[in-house]
């Protein structure tokens, strides 16, 4: 028990404070005494232990006053919170970088995505002049096609990836009624020609759950990830199947991802997704 009394008045409690807290302790103090509205007060400080170290405490006192709201006691105690002190500020400095990290990271996107996009508008543009022109090449034609077909895909990518950017920094934005086959076959086409040459095999069944409300651009995200990694992932030695089964579950929708290829524990992977 400590004497809150005793430390504004500079008593025997006071001498044991650490010199750099005295001042702002006195003066939370006497703040908190000085306020009718008040019957609380606390702090954090350093207090002088019998083996004459200071010992970090966090400081209690409830006020008591008369009826005209005069302080008439303090009654008053301290916990040793040495320990737990530095967990606490090692807390608040990974949250702090973490926060950081996201910023940066966002940013990072923000820049990358548009410095994408004026060549990417280049491209779009050749390949609109080239609808002008006959080609009788097939070999020509084909390559022209998968180009046109790939840097399509492409823009489709960074205009997702710009809506992602908006909608984590506007958390309001309405989510919508989307259909899973609709975002596989996107995905599927956007892939397409890896997964020919990788001779795979896909089965997709969403009959128990086809519609998900969530935001689109996410499930597109979810979707491409779990397809190339299958394929940047996959075995030579066998064959690349891969499953993808929405089903419902009381009020929740689950995706159920299986590739019986590939190589590393993670062959069956399951995500909830809200109805």
């Amino acid at each position: 028990m400590v004497s809150l009394f005793s430390i504004m008045s500079g008593g025997y409690d006071c001498v044991r404070i650490h010199p750099e807290d005295k001042e702002a302790l006195t003066l939370s103090i006497r703040q908190a005494i000085d306020s009718p509205e008040e019957e609380q007060w606390k702090a954090v400080y350093r207090f002088l232990k019998a083996d004459d170290t200071y010992a970090t405490v966090l400081g209690r006192g409830f006020i008591i006053r008369n009826q005209e709201g005069s302080p008439i006691r303090m009654i008053g105690a301290m916990q040793d919170i040495t320990l737990q002190k530095p967990r606490e500020e090692e807390s608040e400095q990974l949250i702090s970088e973490l926060t950081k990290t996201n910023h940066d990271l966002r940013q990072f996107s923000y820049i990358t995505t548009h410095n994408f996009r004026a060549p990417l508008s280049n491209l779009i543009g050749l390949l609109n002049m080239m609808n002008g022109y006959t080609f009788n090449d097939p070999i020509l034609i084909e390559i022209i096609e998968g180009f046109r077909t790939s840097t399509l895909a492409l823009n489709d990518t960074i205009n997702d990836l710009i809506n992602i950017l908006i909608i984590k920094g506007n958390p309001s934005i309405t989510r919508e009624n989307v259909k899973l086959r609709d975002v596989f076959n996107k995905v599927y086409n956007q892939i397409r020609i890896p997964i020919e040459e990788a001779d795979a095999r896909t089965h997709f069944n969403d009959q128990e759950a086809p519609l998900v409300l969530l935001d689109r651009t996410y499930i597109v995200s979810i979707f491409m990830n779990l397809l190339t990694n299958s394929l940047k992932f996959r075995s030579a030695s066998r064959k690349l199947q891969i499953t993808i089964i929405s089903q419902r579950q009381e009020d929740k929708v689950w995706l159920h991802f299986q590739d019986k290829n590939r190589v590393g524990p993670e062959a069956l992977l399951q995500s909830s997704l809200w109805p």
